[in-house]
């Protein structure tokens, strides 16, 4: 085995083997999932994932993404690309809140469809994405946007000079799409000015419904990391940087216990609705209390019962 495939990519520490997926286990799952046969042209390894003993990121081993034909594959379900995210907004409220005088710039990476560059514009601020799905860039183009088919890496090579340098750096859940991510995020601060600040989101690790539930698009090929806050200020601390952690309020303990339940046993194409999931809750009543009993015990992050979804914002040390 290659010894850099059980080395952790944010602090290089040794890891530990969480459990064993293989590639007819996630093929079925992804099926499920969206109830339609994976094309015979797609394939993927067998994959362990790995928890770092010292920053607890969890990593897939080996750190290999899907190829281009599976993200064309995935991206083409409706269902793939959100037309919102809180995360949009509490981007754009940091923006304001920082009171920059002069016009604000901001490059998205991994824009997808554009819908958050959109809202950006309309609110004063000038727009560039990127993302490396052609048919997504495509979309982007048709609506007017300045967007690129190109990693940040391939965009930033061609030469991004000072006086193009941004003030703000987004990547909306691509940070656990990646196989380098303290690398991307070194390219992000080659990009952003000194004043400036990075913003990145992803699913907050372990998610209220991940316990009991496989979540096919939490692990890979499509996401090969899975953050917390030790991980993140692990990546923080190797880069210099200060942390700040935003996150919505999470649901009630009831509503993440009856989620989590419906999830588990219905799946995500096939969920009940509140009273069809509370009625098979009471007549389970051992699995209902041992999740009420994992739910109340939830991590907490500023004080606050950790949602599935964190922002953080990483900022230059002054």
């Amino acid at each position: 085995m290659n010894p850099h495939q059980y080395i952790c990519p944010i602090c290089n520490s040794n890891s530990s083997i969480l459990r064993e997926i293989d590639s007819v286990f996630i093929q079925s799952k992804l099926e499920k999932y969206y109830g339609e046969k994976i094309e015979d042209s797609l394939s993927f390894p067998s994959y362990k994932i790995r928890r770092c003993n010292s920053c607890s990121l969890e990593f897939a081993s080996p750190m290999k993404a899907g190829e281009e034909n599976f993200y064309t594959w995935i991206t083409k379900h409706k269902t793939y690309y959100p037309d919102s995210r809180w995360e949009w907004d509490a981007v754009i409220k940091e923006v304001h809140n920082h009171n920059l005088t002069s016009p604000v710039n901001l490059l998205e990476i991994g824009c997808g469809t554009g819908k958050f560059l959109k809202l950006a514009q309309q609110n004063g601020i000038k727009v560039v994405g990127l993302d490396t799905t052609p048919a997504s860039v495509e979309i982007c183009r048709k609506e007017g946007l300045e967007v690129y088919s190109s990693a940040i890496e391939d965009y930033l090579a061609h030469g991004v000079s000072e006086q193009l340098k941004f003030d703000y750096i987004v990547a909306f859940h691509c940070l656990e799409h990646v196989d380098n991510p303290k690398g991307l995020v070194k390219s992000m601060l080659s990009a952003v000015k000194p004043t400036g600040s990075i913003f990145l989101s992803t699913p907050y690790s372990p998610m209220s419904f991940e316990t009991i539930w496989f979540d096919p698009l939490n692990y890979p090929p499509h996401h090969l990391t899975r953050w917390n806050a030790k991980s993140y200020s692990e990546l923080a601390k190797q880069l210099g940087l200060n942390t700040k952690f935003i996150m919505p309020p999470a649901p009630k303990l009831i509503a993440r216990v009856l989620s989590t339940l419906n999830y588990a046993w219905n799946g995500p194409a096939n969920l009940v609705g509140r009273r069809h999931i509370l009625l098979a809750a009471l007549s389970k009543p051992r699995v209902t209390v041992i999740e009420i009993f994992r739910q109340l015990n939830r991590e907490k992050l500023n004080n606050k019962v950790a949602a599935d979804v964190v922002l953080v914002e990483l900022k230059t040390k002054n």
